[in-house]
């Protein structure tokens, strides 16, 4: 082999080597690059809605419970009352609701019970106190209450008056004197999708 040929090979060697010390210089330069980084953010603060209902008196109603104005002894066979109930939506969120209820005992079998959407009360607190309208949601004397009635969409803020009349039905037997029961009427709220 010749002198120039040797030194040719050392010298192709010693290229060789820095273009792939370029090579990898250049690698390093790009994955450096690669390193910068940026980020955004975007976030949003909320808040869930809220579903409470209030029962009272008036459009004032701000209790989740309230005793209904009507005579709590002394009753007798075909003695009736009737007195208004008003429900409010006091969330944030429309509504659906209903009604459902309950009356222990053998004095609460035996109460006829009607809860008209709307209306007024006829001889309110005297005997005979009936409803001006027609019952949405009816106990009739002797059986259980039925299962929930729908009472159709509340919107937040707004109320519904009810009509709630009782009666303890003639005929009633005398095995109900001196009873008790409590009878409870249930309003349940759901959010409207």
């Amino acid at each position: 082999m010749s002198r120039g040929a040797v030194e040719q090979s050392g010298w192709s060697v010693r290229v060789k080597a820095l273009l792939s010390l370029g090579l990898l210089a250049g690698f390093g330069a790009v994955s450096t690059l690669a390193a910068w980084t940026g980020t955004a953010t975007a976030t949003s603060d909320i808040t869930a809605a809220t579903v409470f209902i209030a029962a009272g008196a008036d459009a004032n109603a701000t209790s989740a419970s309230y005793t209904i104005p009507i005579a709590t002894a002394n009753w007798y066979p075909g003695m009736s009352q009737a007195a208004m109930v008003t429900v409010k939506n006091t969330g944030t969120s429309n509504v659906s609701y209903n009604v459902r209820g309950a009356a222990p005992g053998a004095l609460g079998t035996a109460m006829a019970v009607e809860v008209s959407k709307g209306g007024t009360v006829v001889n309110g607190s005297a005997t005979g106190g009936t409803c001006s309208v027609a019952s949405a949601y009816t106990k009739a004397g002797g059986s259980n209450f039925p299962p929930p009635h729908p009472l159709g969409n509340l919107n937040a803020g707004g109320w519904a008056t009810f009509c709630v009349s009782t009666l303890l039905p003639l005929g009633s037997g005398s095995i109900l004197q001196g009873q008790s029961t409590a009878i409870t009427l249930t309003f349940t709220a759901s959010t409207v999708p």
